[in-house]
């Protein structure tokens, strides 16, 4: 429904100058190995979450550090898509940003419903790396592990629960081993769609100038996919599971997962500006746009 469109419209507005082959879940490439084969013409385009290069893009980790709410996914998405004019990393320069577009609404995805703070002190969750710092904090025992592995790994009691986009609910079945999902809107993420810079600088200028318009095109369409598919997730958790449920927090248990994550932006922030970036300039326009 992504890249299916997105091959659709390049072969279109091209007059078929342009041809797309997809290589679905890394059969081409492993993940971690996206920003060499882009960069050495591997792949002439590619899908990735910039948080698995630490370092590579401290402007997008800034973003994707908890404690800032901003709303739906069309929210984030325009927020993320202007972040990216305000304060472009340095490493995109090597690339022609096709879509950038948030993972969704992330939550914890969990065997026994999470009210508060208090609920996940002592639980093992799987969560990625750059979110381990803030449940740490509240007493998680965070654990590092495949997507693919954490069905399993909650069947069997290792875990007890996973922060992931709530469309992870319908992609690995979470919802028969699991009975509640806790949005937490404080935690943003986002994934690219972007072409190397040698794959475009060989198209002529016509050329170049479908790829742009299909690039303003893809906005709407990862937006309008993402709810599609996360409204579709929770709909498959509830009927392989009646007892699953969509656990709110109440504004005062909301403001406890706040507090705990505001000094983790502070530290990022210091940390982008002790690099020579203007860390402390981004987070401020940050935070202009939560609500």
């Amino acid at each position: 429904m992504v890249e299916e469109v997105l091959k659709s419209k390049l072969e279109e507005k091209s007059g078929g100058a342009i041809t797309i082959e997809i290589y679905p879940s890394n059969t081409l490439v492993g993940a971690k190995e996206m920003l060499d084969a882009l960069k050495n013409g591997t792949v002439d385009m590619g899908y990735f979450v910039a948080n698995m290069f630490p370092g590579q893009f401290p402007y997008t980790e800034l973003f994707g550090t908890p404690g800032l709410k901003y709303g739906g996914i069309a929210d984030v998405d325009k927020i993320i898509r202007e972040f990216t004019k305000q304060y472009p990393d340095a490493a995109f320069d090597a690339f022609q940003i096709i879509t950038r577009y948030s993972i969704g609404t992330m939550g914890l995805i969990s065997v026994k419903p999470v009210t508060s703070v208090n609920d996940i002190k002592g639980m093992s969750i799987r969560t990625t790396s750059n979110f381990m710092p803030f449940f740490t904090s509240m007493g998680c025992n965070c654990v590092s592990m495949g997507a693919g592995d954490v069905y399993e790994a909650i069947k069997t009691n290792v875990i007890n629960g996973t922060v992931t986009g709530l469309n992870g609910l319908a992609t690995y079945n979470l919802g028969e081993v699991c009975n509640a999902v806790t949005p937490l809107y404080m935690l943003n993420g986002d994934e690219f769609v972007v072409m190397s810079d040698s794959a475009y600088g060989v198209l002529s200028p016509e050329l170049q100038a479908a790829v742009d318009e299909v690039a303003s095109e893809m906005d709407a369409v990862l937006t309008e996919y993402t709810q599609f598919e996360q409204d579709g997730a929770i709909d498959a958790a509830k009927k392989s599971n009646d007892k699953f449920e969509v656990v709110e927090l109440s504004a005062e248990a909301e403001a406890k997962f706040m507090e705990a994550a505001a000094p983790l932006l502070d530290a990022k922030a210091a940390e982008l500006d002790k690099a020579g970036l203007d860390g402390s300039g981004a987070l401020a326009w940050l935070r202009a746009q939560a609500k």
